[in-house]
């Protein structure tokens, strides 16, 4: 089969989620803590999306496979506001078909008065549960003067809980998110606390908002870092991770490419990066040259994440680390390099790597793919010409890495070495290089975009799983005169099911 018929052929899995009022439920909730994450070295489990940290805060999280999703109750998929579940329902596990694949265009409810106060959705910010079986409760609470400061519920109140493809934004693609209506739960000090529990069918990731309303006022959204304007960030909401048994017959696509920052038209660019990565149906991918924008500090990855999750109906859990400031266009931007999957991150590692000029590292993921342990790298190698030793050391060290795992290894990224390098035979000995195992006599060369000469960046997978390869090609994505990058992307197919 070819590569092509592979991006066509995705994965359309069917996801189906039920809610269930639970007014009666046990108070069972658990703080969240805070979590320190390293810089460097191990770090056990994702970190919380909302985390401030340099890892953590880059480390935005996001999945969702995907397919149909069926919700309880009185949904409608054109908008949000007219999804909530009856509140006196006990259980109603009739599902309500949502369309696969882009979200509905959905309507956003603007109605009622604008007010103040503070809200978050409490507890947890990172759910797993298997799928067919009922989750715990999950806590929203919200606080308004003279409302919530009295014994019991501030009367007329509503809260839902909003649970779409992780990376996605409900304020901005309403159509996406899904509405579950929260039952009232207890009087913390003077805020008021709501909950609710799910029921989800088919493996998935999703993120997780509350809203809340007074009677005659606006909905007021809230994430988990909570706050007093009622709007909310994509990359803050809590992680709903659903697990089943894989799925049979899907390929798992891996792709990479160096983002060139934010230098250029960025917004045409991004469009055309996203037509890529939604047409390779790509479910792992590298990205180098990852720039914060300087007035939102958020990242080029964290973008295409919303997009994707949008464009799809699924989102991808997302790792960043930022590795030194650089500048174009006369700008200065925080670089860095990120993994984007569509299965959950169940630890990650940041390797140093050694440098000329400015810090190098190399992201490493471990994630299981279609029932299969994997290590996932993504790295960007020193460029300069007095770094050949330095790039060879480099690839060295994620071998010697991925030698003390039982996991596959996959690694991406732009290596800065043409194929007859020291670095490219060391990764070559202990794993195939994609490219030339289906296209050894094409040199595959992926930079400058405006005048291909030389191939830099790469896709290397492990050389027992080579004979399941399915294609191979570069996302080469233009408008008129424009590219994507000043790279070209690489994807392949590996047929791990």
């Amino acid at each position: 089969m070819k590569y092509s018929a592979v991006a066509t052929a995705a994965l359309i899995a069917a996801v189906t989620v039920v809610a269930a009022c639970a007014s009666d439920v046990e108070d069972t909730r658990k703080r969240p803590t805070d979590r320190d994450v390293a810089l460097e070295g191990d770090v056990q489990g994702p970190p919380d999306a909302a985390s401030t940290n340099d890892v953590g805060a880059d480390a935005d999280r996001a999945d969702t496979r995907p397919g149909d999703v069926h919700l309880t109750g009185d949904t409608d998929a054109s908008t949000i506001h007219d999804t909530r579940v009856d509140d006196t329902s006990d259980e109603d596990t009739t599902p309500t078909p949502i369309p696969e694949g882009a979200c509905p265009s959905g309507v956003l409810d603007a109605s009622g008065t604008a007010w103040t106060g503070w809200a978050n959705l409490q507890w947890p910010h990172t759910l797993t549960v298997a799928a067919n079986t009922q989750s715990e409760p999950i806590f929203g609470q919200v606080w308004r003067a003279g409302h919530t400061d009295s014994p019991g519920q501030a009367a007329g109140w509503k809260a839902e809980l909003l649970v779409g493809p992780l990376g996605a934004h409900p304020l901005q693609s309403p159509g996406c998110f899904r509405a579950f209506a929260a039952s009232y739960n207890v009087d913390d000090g003077n805020n008021d606390e709501y909950q609710v529990r799910l029921t989800i069918e088919r493996a998935g990731l999703y993120a997780m908002f509350f809203r809340y309303r007074p009677p005659g006022g606006k909905w007021f959204y809230a994430d988990t870092a909570g706050g007093t304007t009622g709007t909310v960030e994509p990359d803050a909401g809590a992680r709903l991770i659903v697990t089943a048994a894989p799925e049979a017959g899907r390929a798992l696509v891996i792709a990479t490419l160096n983002m060139m920052c934010r230098a250029g038209d960025w917004p045409r660019r991004r469009a055309l990066i996203v037509d890529a990565l939604d047409e390779a149906r790509a479910d792992l991918i590298g990205l180098q040259e990852d720039c914060l924008d300087p007035a939102t500090n958020r990242s080029q990855a964290s973008e295409l994440r919303q997009a994707l999750a949008e464009r799809q109906g699924r989102g991808f859990d997302l790792l960043r680390q930022t590795t030194h400031q650089s500048t174009f266009d006369a700008r200065s931007f925080d670089e860095g390099i990120s993994a984007l999957t569509a299965f959950p991150i169940d630890a990650q590692r940041i390797l140093s790597l050694p440098y000329t000029h400015f810090h190098r590292r190399a992201l490493a993921v471990d994630l299981t793919a279609n029932g299969h342990p994997l290590r996932f790298y993504n790295t960007h190698f020193d460029h300069s010409s007095a770094s050949y030793d330095k790039r060879t050391a480099s690839a060295q060290l994620i071998v010697d890495d991925f030698a003390s795992t039982t996991r596959r290894p996959i690694v991406v990224g732009d290596l800065n070495s043409s194929p007859t390098a020291d670095a490219i035979t060391t990764l070559s000995a202990a794993l195939t290089d994609a490219w030339r195992h289906e296209h050894p006599q094409n040199p595959g060369h992926t930079f400058p975009t405006h005048e291909l000469a030389v191939r830099l960046d790469y896709i290397f997978v492990p050389t027992p799983l080579a004979g399941m390869l399915e294609g191979t090609r570069l996302l080469d994505k233009r408008d008129g005169a424009l590219h994507m990058s000043d790279h070209h992307g690489v994807a392949t197919a590996l047929a791990i099911d």
